[in-house]
């Protein structure tokens, strides 16, 4: 699919960038405070450094903007990356310049360098402690092997599970619908994301973006 190919160049120019400094993974911000908003918090700021190129791109869009004003306004979950109920409730751009723009950004700060941010809650993507798999396929092989938390913290997400069925039912060359996919399950994606930056750090041979991996990754 368009969107792995694209998810894929992110991520292997960006997503294992070393993590912004942080003492506190709650997003409390200086002193351990907890900030009111995503924009002022250790997580938001973060992501501001590692996503300038997306976000700077997105303020040149009205429509784009708001997108992006509104998510800056979100308050912050437990983890300390924005409330995903906020998150959905921002507005969904009409045009598809527009979403490309958003999507472009979501994609650098759930999938691409915004998963360095260790302010920010996400699942460790090294390092997680698995099991041997039986499975013949290498990627979902290499997957579950290497990638077993943030795999299952998506699948065991209603929202994230959803995502890859929407995807599967995209036309191959449907941008849009895509894009729509991610943005209308905005709530899952701070599981999908890392489930994404998992597989293309861990398994960028096996789960390369040709088949049969690319099955793997939206299945």
């Amino acid at each position: 699919m368009r969107l792995v190919g694209m998810v894929a160049g992110a991520l292997l120019a960006g997503g294992l960038a070393s993590a912004c400094d942080s003492e506190d993974s709650t997003g409390g911000g200086t002193g351990g405070a907890a900030a009111a908003t995503f924009d002022a918090s250790e997580c938001g700021q973060c992501v501001g450094q590692a996503c300038t190129t997306e976000a700077e791109a997105c303020a040149t869009d009205p429509n784009c903007a708001a997108y992006l004003l509104c998510l800056h306004q979100c308050p912050l979950d437990v983890l300390g990356n924005v409330d995903g109920d906020c998150e959905a409730g921002c507005p969904i751009p009409a045009s598809s310049a527009a979403v490309a723009l958003v999507s472009d950004y979501t994609f650098c700060r759930l999938d691409g360098a915004g998963v360095s941010c260790a302010a920010c809650g996400f699942a460790s993507i090294l390092g997680q402690q698995c099991s041997a798999s039986a499975e013949t396929n290498v990627c979902w092989k290499c997957e579950e092997e290497k990638c077993c938390d943030t795999f299952h913290a998506c699948y065991d997400d209603p929202v994230c599970s959803q995502i890859a069925p929407c995807l599967q039912g995209c036309a191959l060359t449907d941008a849009v619908c895509e894009e729509q996919c991610i943005l209308g399950n905005a709530a899952g994606m701070e599981f999908f994301g890392p489930r994404m930056s998992c597989v293309f750090a861990q398994c960028p041979t096996e789960c390369g973006p040709v088949d049969p991996c690319t099955a793997c990754i939206v299945e």
